[in-house]
């Protein structure tokens, strides 16, 4: 259960405010440190980034886990400016999904940010099913009322018969 030991959270449910997520000073685990000032303890952050623009970008399309599109020098570009913006921050770990195109992103940031890229298969992109390749002109076309019920509940529409919100959450749940 991810809620499993956070403050005021009964073990195995979700929360239902988002105080639970807004810690009192006490649980900030803030600690006095004997010269009289207060450190705090180690603290995780997490960047998210997605992929650079691929030759699949223009028009925009429904890439998903099977359609293959590699990087344009205008996404190596996007990458090398991200790392540029990163430098001076400390990057412990660079983990990429499996596909092509954010395996190339990461390799771009991780050599300019000296932290390995590290491949999980939990981070692929939500598998669109008979969307992937597609626009949404195509889509509508094809697939007509379908994208509307996307649109709707993307956490329980199975897209194009792939996964649905929910699939991929359970996917990256457990993610650590």
């Amino acid at each position: 259960s991810w809620a499993g030991g956070l403050p005021g959270i009964a073990r195995g449910r979700s929360p239902t405010t988002g105080r639970e997520f807004h810690p009192t000073p006490k649980q900030r685990r803030i600690r006095l440190v004997t010269r009289g000032y207060a450190k705090l303890s180690s603290v995780l952050t997490v960047l998210l980034t997605r992929h650079g623009h691929t030759d699949r970008s223009d028009p925009e399309q429904y890439l998903g886990q099977h359609v293959h599109a590699s990087l344009t020098a205008r996404g190596r570009r996007d990458a090398a400016a991200l790392a540029d913006r990163l430098q001076g921050v400390h990057v412990d770990r660079i983990i990429s999904s499996p596909l092509g195109r954010a395996v190339e992103t990461a390799q771009i940031l991780a050599g300019r940010l000296a932290a390995p890229v590290e491949v999980d298969e939990r981070l692929t992109e939500l598998d669109y099913g008979t969307w992937e390749g597609l626009t949404v002109e195509e889509i509508d076309r094809r697939f007509p009322g379908e994208r509307e019920l996307y649109d709707a509940d993307p956490s329980i529409h199975r897209v194009g018969g792939g996964e649905s919100g929910l699939a991929v959450a359970a996917r990256v749940g457990d993610f650590t």
